[in-house]
């Protein structure tokens, strides 16, 4: 859809050069990361065995890929996807693109991603190249580190639903793909519970609220912190999506139902400034801003952006 030449109702034709080598993982400005073992020999080679299973088996697992490794690469060594892969990308990236006005880059098991290379790709997802899509398939979300997965529209993509993958998408179906709310209990269905607090409390000015929660707030080491200010930068940037895109999701869950009544009444001008100053918070963290005094003061510079939009 990004880069093919004759849209209909916003679905890809197809049929154009561009669906036809999309389709066949062959564009120029479709870049392809996934995990490798770490021997340089079957690097190249590597990438067409990928393309002819996952061409073959659109749901092809990890398991599977590394028995192929094994039969047709010969190595038993464990796949992950390495700094250098991630280097070599950027490199590129920094270059014009081939034909297409936008390039892809897809990150096939992300959570396979070591340290150094998650540390890269947060560079990359921070100073985004122009009109450059990332995409990030994950079997395990939670897998992936949190400072990652903040920069991230989540999506949940049901299983057993080969025959759908394999027509064209239907991106009005959120019974197969939804945007993911954190349904299931988990460490962030804390840091929602505190976002919603918090986002009443700055714009009911309830300072005794507010007080209560920076105690619990302040008790978490830095990057508890930084965490969960990137939660919120998340939660406020889908906000800012639902409001340009003036979308109705099927969920009608906790999250959904606050999302919605929290946008009605917000212009997008607010919410972007909510964001800056959020974000200018983090950069304070980093450089070892007392986080109790930190948090109150951007409580009170988010009360008076409530305030006067």
């Amino acid at each position: 859809m990004l880069n093919c030449y004759q849209l209909k109702n916003q679905e890809p034709c197809g049929v154009c050069n561009a669906c036809l080598k999309l389709k066949a993982l062959n564009h120029p400005d479709l870049h392809l990361i996934l995990p490798l073992p770490n021997e340089k020999k079957i690097d190249g080679r590597a990438l067409a065995v990928w393309k002819k299973h996952i061409i073959k088996n659109n749901q092809l697992n990890f398991e599977e890929w590394k028995k192929i490794i094994a039969s047709e690469l010969g190595t038993d060594k464990e796949p992950a996807i390495s700094s250098e892969k991630i280097s070599q990308i950027t490199s590129i990236l920094k270059l014009r693109n081939f034909e297409a006005k936008k390039r892809i880059v897809l990150i096939w098991y992300a959570e396979k991603l070591n340290t150094v290379a998650s540390n890269k790709v947060l560079k990359m997802l921070e100073e985004p190249p122009d009109k450059t899509y990332f995409i990030f398939v994950a079997s395990d979300k939670d897998e992936l580190i949190d400072t990652v997965k903040s920069r991230l529209e989540r999506i949940h993509v049901k299983e057993k639903i080969s025959a759908q993958i394999s027509k064209t998408p239907n991106t009005n179906n959120e019974s197969d793909y939804a945007f993911e709310t954190n349904t299931e209990e988990s460490p962030a269905d804390e840091n929602f519970k505190k976002f919603q607090t918090w986002m009443r409390a700055c714009h009911s000015k309830n300072i005794v609220e507010l007080n209560d929660l920076n105690l619990e707030i302040s008790k978490r080491k830095k990057r508890g912190y930084h965490n969960f200010m990137n939660f919120c930068i998340n939660k406020l940037s889908f906000c800012c999506r639902h409001i340009v895109h003036n979308k109705e999701h099927a969920q009608s869950n906790e999250e959904m139902i606050f999302i919605r009544k929290f946008c009605k009444h917000l212009k997008l001008k607010t919410l972007v400034l909510l964001l800056k100053e959020i974000q200018s918070s983090i950069y304070y963290l980093e450089r070892n801003a007392n986080s109790k005094i930190l948090f109150l003061s951007l409580s009170i510079n988010l009360f008076k952006i409530f305030d006067e939009n």
